[in-house]
């Protein structure tokens, strides 16, 4: 009779492309777990890519203001067309405006310049701006109108408020870009004291690494020309030329 024959081959043991089939299902394994892994890395990559699009950092310049009835608009049709709106606007800076009439470098003011109880003076400013939580990106500091008749008293006190307010501003904001615009002085009585007070402004802002830009040297505004009709402060047309001077300084 005759015998069964040889064993039946098991199919672990036959072979494909050269190989026992136990290896190539081995390797075929690997292959499909490689695959998913980067599948599976390739998919986060695209949610992270799609969640920094949709939220995207927010890249605004802050500009502060910090100034008088000029800075707040005062003469101006409208806030659009006040000097500090159109240099932000063509600088491209989120404006933060805290020009308050009648202050200065030594001047506070009242319900008659500003409208409230008390503004304090320049510096003060700062600290209040400071205290609100601004974090500017750049601080924009003019004036020196309002402090007119305080300097023909006493020159030097003024000139050391000049002095304190760009130190307070470089202390508060220490990183900040810092621009100082020179007083603009329409209707004074002529005198080589206005340079003078140009020139302390000029000295206190480079002393803190600051920039300036004269509205005097030379003159910016032809008052007389721009006058809004309170002889005190300029028109539309006099609030462009001071943001024009501002830009082309600043450049």
């Amino acid at each position: 009779m005759a015998g069964l024959g040889g064993r039946r081959e098991s199919w672990l043991t036959r072979t494909w492309a050269g190989l026992p089939v136990w290896a190539a299902i081995a390797f075929a394994l690997v292959l499909a777990a490689v695959a998913a892994l980067w599948l599976a890395n390739s998919a986060a990559s695209s949610r992270a890519a799609a969640s920094a699009s949709a939220s995207p950092v927010d890249t605004a310049v802050r500009a502060l203001f910090i100034g008088d009835s000029y800075t707040a608009g005062t003469g101006a049709s409208s806030d659009a067309t006040r000097w500090s709106t159109l240099v932000a606007a063509d600088q491209g800076w989120e404006e933060l405006n805290y020009g308050l009439g009648g202050t200065g470098y030594s001047s506070t003011s009242g319900f008659k310049g500003c409208g409230e109880e008390f503004c304090d003076k320049f510096a003060g400013t700062i600290e209040q701006a400071a205290a609100d939580g601004v974090e500017p990106d750049v601080v924009v500091i003019s004036g020196g109108q309002n402090d007119a008749g305080l300097w023909w008293q006493d020159s030097d006190a003024v000139i050391a408020d000049v002095d304190a307010t760009y130190q307070a501003a470089r202390a508060t904001f220490p990183h900040a870009r810092i621009i100082a615009v020179g007083p603009h002085l329409p209707g004074q009585p002529y005198g080589h004291w206005k340079f003078d007070f140009d020139d302390a402004v000029q000295e206190a802002a480079e002393s803190v690494d600051g920039e300036f830009v004269s509205l005097m040297a030379p003159r910016a505004v032809k008052f007389r020309l721009y006058d809004a009709g309170d002889g005190v402060h300029v028109n539309d047309e006099g609030h462009r030329l001071i943001a024009q001077r501002v830009i082309e300084g600043i450049q």
